[in-house]
C-alpha cells in the first residue's frame, strides 16, 4: 500500500540567505549608515544589491551562552515578523549588554525592537 507523501514541515527558521556572516557586510555598513539608537539597541542600516533585506546581530559584552541564545532568538524573530520592511537593505543589531541581564532587560530590547519597526514607517 503506497504512504502518502510527506507534508512539508512549516519553518519558522530565518533562511541563510536572509543572515549576514562574512566581515566585509558587516564592516560596509558602518560606511555612511541610517542608525536607530534605542535604550539597549542601536540597529544600523543600509541598501543592498541583494532582493531581499538580511539580518546581523551583534552582541557587546560577555555572557553567558544562555542569554546570548535568547536576545539572538528575539532580534532574528522580531526581524522575521516585520512586516514594515521594504527594499533590500541590511540591518546590523547591535546589543549593548548592561551589567546584569534579565527579564528587564529584555522588556527593553522588546521596546527598543518595536520602536525600531516604527521608526521605518518614516
Amino acid at each position: 500500500m503506497p504512504t502518502a507523501p510527506a507534508k512539508a514541515k512549516a519553518t519558522r527558521r530565518l533562511p541563510r540567505r536572509r543572515r549576514m556572516a562574512i566581515r566585509s557586510d558587516f564592516t560596509r555598513l558602518f560606511d555612511e549608515p541610517h542608525v536607530f539608537r534605542g535604550a539597549v539597541l542601536l540597529v544600523f542600516s543600509k541598501g543592498s544589491q541583494r532582493t531581499v533585506s538580511r539580518v546581523g546581530i551583534t552582541i557587546k559584552g560577555r555572557l553567558p551562552s544562555l542569554w546570548r541564545s535568547r536576545i539572538k532568538r528575539a532580534v532574528r524573530e522580531a526581524f522575521r515578523t516585520d512586516t514594515n520592511l521594504s527594499g533590500a537593505r541590511d540591518y546590523n543589531f547591535v546589543v549593548r549588554i548592561s551589567a546584569a541581564v534579565d527579564w528587564k532587560f529584555f522588556e527593553k530590547l522588546e521596546r527598543d525592537l518595536k520602536l525600531w519597526s516604527k521608526s521605518l514607517l518614516r
